[in-house]
């Protein structure tokens, strides 16, 4: 089979990109609107425009402005998840039962103890718990949240990398191919994952 040339990568790419985002826009658009509620309250700024003060004219009186309640009703409840989830303490820990793939599995519980030690320094170091939350925050208010495994290069003239994890801001930057089945993702074949960048960083 032969190599795909730039060109018919980059027709791949765009084809993907505009699927994933036509596929997903109407969810991004009900995320961002349940962050703006969670943040400010139910009233935009048309809603609090409409209920305006309207001024008198032509001999009519004019028409004071409607009051506008924001009751924070969903704000408590959801702080409590997040503080559950928070107290959790959350990680990762290794049974002797899972399936390593080609490192196969732990010969013992002193491997164990050394590779939890090992998992437990990757989170410390890119402080795993605040991203984790970040993302769980994301899912509580708006229903997506997302965090990734990483690896960069180590410190100093070595190729040895070393792995991390980061933490995504946006949820809505992140467009998953749409064909997925599994509720967080793993099945997909495919995704984007944007971030903003300053003009001089891009060029």
């Amino acid at each position: 089979m032969a190599r795909e040339t730039d060109a018919e990568w980059l027709a791949k790419v765009r084809k993907r990109f505009t699927l994933a985002d036509e596929a997903q826009k109407e969810q991004r658009r009900r995320e961002l609107e349940d962050l703006r509620t969670y943040a400010v309250g139910p009233w935009s700024q048309d809603d609090l425009a409409a209920r305006g003060a309207i001024q008198g004219g032509a001999g009519q009186p004019g028409v004071p402005a409607r009051p506008s309640l924001n009751i924070p009703i969903i704000q408590e409840p959801i702080k409590q998840v997040i503080n559950d989830e928070r107290s959790a303490e959350l990680g990762i820990e290794i049974a002797p039962a899972d399936d390593f793939g080609e490192l196969g599995p732990p010969a013992d519980e002193t491997e164990i103890e050394l590779r939890e030690g090992l998992l437990r320094r990757i989170q410390r170091d890119s402080e795993a718990l605040a991203a984790r939350s970040w993302a769980f925050a994301r899912a509580a208010i708006a229903g997506r949240g997302y965090w990734s495994v990483m690896t960069r290069y180590c410190a100093g003239k070595s190729w040895d990398q070393e792995v991390f994890i980061q933490r995504i801001y946006n949820q809505a930057s992140v467009l998953l191919d749409p064909a997925h089945e599994q509720p967080d993702g793993s099945d997909a074949e495919w995704g984007f994952i944007g971030n903003d960048l300053r003009g001089e960083d891009y060029d």
